[in-house]
Parts: C-alpha cells; sequence; structure tokens
C-alpha cells in the first residue's frame, strides 16, 4: 500500500526522491515479501543525510494510510486513524545491533522512554 505511493505513477516519485536526495531507494518487487510477512522491503542507501530525507519521506506516507492501521472491535474507545500508532520495521546488520542495544539494554530502554515507543 504504502510502496506504491512511494514509487508513485511509473516511478516518478521515487526517481524524484533519489534525484533530490543522492540517496538509491529500491523496493522489493510486489510479490517479493520479506520471509514470513506480507510487508515488502525497502534498501535506502547514501549518506546519513539523504537517507534521514527519505525516512521522513516514507514515514510521512505512512501517516497518510489510515488504512495500514486495523479497526477497533466495536465498543472500544477508538482514536482517529492519523492518531494510531504505525508500526515501521527496520532490519539492523549484527555488526551495529550492539551499538544500538547497548550494554545491558541501556541504549535500547533509553530510545523506549524518550520517544514512548515500543522497540524489539
Amino acid at each position: 500500500m504504502v510502496a506504491g505511493a512511494i514509487i508513485g505513477k511509473g516511478g516518478e516519485t521515487i526517481a524524484q526522491l533519489q534525484k533530490d536526495t543522492g540517496a538509491r531507494v529500491k523496493m522489493s518487487k510486489s510479490h517479493d515479501f520479506y520471509p514470513g510477512t506480507t510487508e515488502r522491503a525497502c534498501l535506502i542507501t547514501g549518506s546519513v543525510e539523504g537517507i534521514m530525507v527519505v525516512l521522513d519521506f516514507i514515514m510521512e506516507k505512512i501517516k497518510e494510510k489510515p488504512e495500514l492501521v486495523k479497526p477497533f472491535p466495536e465498543g472500544v474507545d477508538a482514536k482517529m486513524p492519523q492518531d494510531r500508532d504505525k508500526q515501521v520495521k527496520i532490519l539492523v546488520p549484527n555488526s551495529t545491533a550492539g551499538m544500538i542495544i547497548g550494554k545491558g539494554g541501556n541504549y535500547i530502554k533509553l530510545i523506549k522512554e524518550q520517544s514512548g515507543s515500543y522497540v524489539q
């Protein structure tokens, strides 16, 4: 769903994004899902600044897609779709996982506390 918005009609959006950021953005094929899921993978390569711009763009597209959030059961006090939590999965190389987690999980705890996000 979001993949189409990232790619754009005829690939125009992704091409412009790559041109603007200098980053390379590669989406898996429409039926090429990450193992064990029905989700497509997106590989972003480039400078840290370029990657961050692409990530911001992708996050905006996720926010614009309220249908990505499962509806609440009847009778449950539900938030508006744009206010509901979203989910993003990021693959992290084994060589950097320790730096992200931190000694005894200190960094990951800090990320959770400061952002209010659930990190697994």
